[in-house]
Order: C-alpha cells, then sequence, then structure tokens
C-alpha cells in the first residue's frame, strides 16, 4: 500500500496526515497538468524573453512527468479525464 504525506496547511508542525494513493482521482490533476502544459508549450513557442523560454521549457518537461504518473494510476480514465478539463478549462 503506498501512502502519499502532506500537510493540509503550511502552518501545520505536526507529522503529515497520511493518504493513500488509490484514494486518489487521478483525473481531474491530470487535466490540469495537461491545460498547464497546453500554456507552458505556448509560452515557449511565443516569448520574446529568453529566460522565460528556458523556464517554461523546464517546466514541460516537469509537467509531463506529471502527467505520465497520472497516467499510471490504477482509476486513471481518459475519458474522464477528458471531460474535467474540458469543464474546468474548456477545451
Amino acid at each position: 500500500m503506498s501512502y502519499i504525506f502532506y500537510n493540509p496547511t503550511p502552518e501545520q508542525t505536526y507529522f503529515a496526515k497520511p493518504i493513500d494513493y488509490k484514494n486518489l482521482n487521478p483525473n481531474k490533476p491530470w487535466g490540469t497538468h495537461t491545460y498547464n502544459l497546453f500554456v507552458l508549450k505556448h509560452i515557449e513557442k511565443t516569448t520574446p524573453d529568453v529566460q522565460e523560454k528556458i523556464q517554461a521549457s523546464k517546466e514541460i518537461v516537469v509537467c509531463q512527468k506529471k502527467i505520465v504518473w497520472w497516467e499510471r494510476h490504477p482509476s486513471f480514465n481518459e475519458k474522464r479525464a477528458l471531460e474535467e478539463r474540458k469543464l474546468n478549462f474548456g477545451f
């Protein structure tokens, strides 16, 4: 069994509450990351600022890894994930 630990608020200093990996909904974050990937690719192609272009290309790599990670989740459903993305981001 896998757990993810997090603090609900940054002010809390006690041990984080464990969350069972299997109970996570992978479809919503997948939609968010695919939207972010779309935006980052747009920034990378259109910005005249070299530093911003470099930063966007670094973030694209991270974003792609997150998308793949969510796709490996046992509850991932591409159809539902696309519906979530359309609901939240309009595409």
